[in-house]
């Protein structure tokens, strides 16, 4: 059963696992921001990405699927702690409807990775509860030390082992950069749009400026995105948004809409 993922030993290390906590630290504010239920949003952030790793998923369908699985999982379980129907198909739409980027990024001139991956139709946020969660999951991904984590999977990605670690980061259609403007295009609200450009851009000036020494390997550009954070925080908006200096950012980003559309 899925409920089985939920009761596994947790891997406090595991990126899913470093990235939904972060995730769950910036509920409360982004929750007040967006206007919308914190109770909800806090329980589709903790449930979005429970079936990632989930054994009885064939590994090479869970990132295509792991929305669908992981809303079935929310519909269970929700119900379980006797909430009622409105609240549970609340979360579960949005757990459904989170999984992205898809479409396709103009500036790149290539799908998104998600409409790379997987076959068939992914659907796209259409509640409050839905943007809201999918906003804190792109922008998550689109920080620095999210960044190095992709960085290091791309490493080890057996069908990108000869690429040359300069060009997993920054040059090729498969590249860690490529995949930050993938999500930060796709941004749902325009408070998301707002911080989540800032947090995209913070991100691309790092990986543009590395040294050769800085992308020897994994070790060096974990060290590099060490001193540059320490140089260079990573935007406030992350996890304490202000909602009159992101709507003054937002008019702006409304103006210079996001490349590429999704379907």
């Amino acid at each position: 059963m899925l409920e089985r993922n939920l009761s596994d030993s947790v891997d406090e290390d595991h990126p899913t696992y470093q990235h939904s906590m972060r995730m769950e630290k910036r509920v409360a504010a982004w929750a007040k921001a967006q206007e919308v239920h914190p109770a909800a949003l806090q329980a589709a952030v903790l449930l979005h990405d429970s079936t990632l790793d989930h054994p009885r998923i064939p590994a090479e369908q869970r990132l295509c699927i792991h929305g669908n699985a992981a809303a079935i999982l929310g519909i269970r379980s929700i119900r379980q702690l006797e909430r009622n129907w409105w609240y549970t198909l609340v979360v579960a739409d949005a757990v459904m409807r989170h999984v992205g980027p898809t479409g396709y990024n103009w500036e790149w001139q290539d799908k998104r990775i998600i409409s790379k991956q997987c076959t068939g139709r992914i659907p796209t946020p259409v509640s409050a509860v839905g943007k809201a969660l999918y906003d804190l999951d792109m922008m998550d991904k689109v920080g620095v030390n999210a960044a190095v984590t992709l960085a290091e999977q791309k490493r080890n990605d057996p069908a990108l082992k000869k690429k040359p670690l300069p060009d997993l980061l920054r040059t090729d259609k498969v590249s860690v950069l490529k995949e930050v403007a993938d999500h930060a295009q796709t941004l749902q609200t325009r408070l998301g749009r707002a911080c989540g450009r800032q947090v995209a851009k913070h991100t691309s000036v790092f990986l543009k400026n590395l040294s050769n020494a800085d992308m020897k390997d994994i070790t060096a550009l974990r060290a590099a995105a060490t001193r540059y954070l320490e140089e260079k925080p990573a935007p406030t908006c992350l996890d304490a948004p202000r909602v009159e200096q992101l709507e003054s950012q937002a008019d702006l980003d409304d103006v210079n809409a996001p490349s590429g559309a999704q379907p």
